[in-house]
């Protein structure tokens, strides 16, 4: 016969009497113990000023942060046609991405829509048709170009973040299906798969480096990578990850950069090989209530994992988080843009709250100012 209670573990927070000590039941009501609600103070104004600005600012912060492009990922060729420059075809993406638009919504110079609009309003150089969007979608060499976006776009957060990071990854659907015959055929018609991994700032929730692989791309190898980006602009103070993330080199990466990892342990793990994986190993085994109460703030990733995919993918496919593209390369660029939308949409929330001022480049000094009645230039 077991020796705990017949009728299951009492809940956490019940008060032991005389009959639930005997029995093992649920405490009547007046026996339970209210925890207290924990609350978080908002800037309430702040907050509804940041929600009611940001369809106008990020076309202009948008802008901003394409002028940052360097000129060295110019496809330009020194013999050929005169290609678009890389930050007209990158502004229209972005805002493909916040906006959840179809490419033929983009329109054109000659039928009209935002592309026109962007155009006269003069935030792109060049006038230029929907399809070029979807070529630049269709680029590999676009990805690298995004990847730059993605950490730029995370700077202006820099005096915010104080050295806590999370990592992990999500899988997202493409429109496109797997078929027979295909490499990737399991014997079933499957969605085509894009996987992002990504670092997060906890405090922000800030996208600071990604990079968006096939779904076979496990999470422990691109962690390295990662945080080293991170940590290129960030101070690193601690990492926290799940089990993936779990291995001797995680442990070594982070601490060789200055920070602590807190990644959970499996049953399997002894610790027996020493350096950083060992000593937090044996550190955790007799500290297991402070490991959690650090490993859990993890919780942020998912959060911000949510985000994106209600705010800007809830835009595209309202019951799945699905995006629009078939291939591969243009599921990776769209991925990557929707990344870059759901940084400036934080850099927003932050320009308002805290008051930063939304600089793309470490050395900027002048802020740019946003005027405060300009129509919406992506208004419809």
């Amino acid at each position: 016969m077991s020796d705990g209670p017949p009728f299951g573990p009492l809940r956490e927070g019940a008060i032991v009497t005389d009959l639930t000590a005997e029995t093992g039941g649920a405490p009547t009501p007046s026996e339970r113990v209210k925890k207290p609600r924990k609350t978080y103070r908002q800037d309430w104004p702040a907050y509804n000023l940041a929600q009611a600005r940001e369809l106008r600012d990020v076309v202009y912060l948008a802008q901003d942060l394409c002028d940052t492009i360097p000129e060295e990922m110019s496809f330009q060729e020194p013999r050929g046609r005169h290609r678009i420059p890389l930050r007209d075809v990158a502004i229209p993406t972005i805002l493909k991405a916040y906006h959840g638009l179809p490419g033929r919504r983009l329109g054109s110079l000659r039928d009209g829509g935002p592309l026109a609009d962007l155009h006269d309003a003069g935030f792109i150089s060049r006038a230029m048709h929907w399809n070029s969007v979807g070529n630049a979608l269709r680029n590999e060499r676009m990805s690298e170009v995004f990847q730059y976006l993605v950490e730029a776009s995370a700077m202006p957060l820099i005096p915010v973040e104080q050295g806590d990071f999370s990592i992990d990854a999500s899988v997202v659907n493409g429109a496109g299906r797997v078929h027979e015959g295909d490499p990737r055929y399991r014997g079933q018609s499957e969605h085509r798969i894009a996987k992002v991994h990504h670092v997060i700032g906890n405090r922000s929730g800030i996208v600071t480096a990604a990079a968006i692989e096939g779904p076979g791309a496990a999470e422990s190898p691109m962690l390295p990578g990662l945080i080293y980006t991170t940590s290129k602009s960030f101070r690193i103070r601690n990492v926290f990850g799940d089990m993936a993330y779990t291995d001797y080199r995680s442990y070594r990466v982070v601490e060789a950069l200055g920070g602590q990892g807190w990644f959970r342990f499996k049953e399997t793990h002894t610790g027996r090989g020493g350096g950083a994986f060992g000593r937090m190993y044996h550190w955790a085994a007799a500290h297991p209530d402070e490991f959690f109460a650090m490993y859990f703030k993890r919780s942020n990733v998912e959060a911000v994992i949510s985000a994106w995919k209600r705010t800007l993918l809830g835009g595209l496919r309202h019951k799945t988080e699905t995006l629009r593209s078939k291939k591969e390369t243009p599921m990776r660029n769209e991925l990557y843009s929707v990344l870059v939308a759901h940084n400036i949409r934080v850099v927003i929330k932050f320009m308002y709250l805290l008051g930063i001022a939304p600089n793309f480049l470490p050395d900027a000094k002048d802020a740019p100012a946003y005027p405060s009645d300009d129509p919406l230039p992506l208004a419809h």
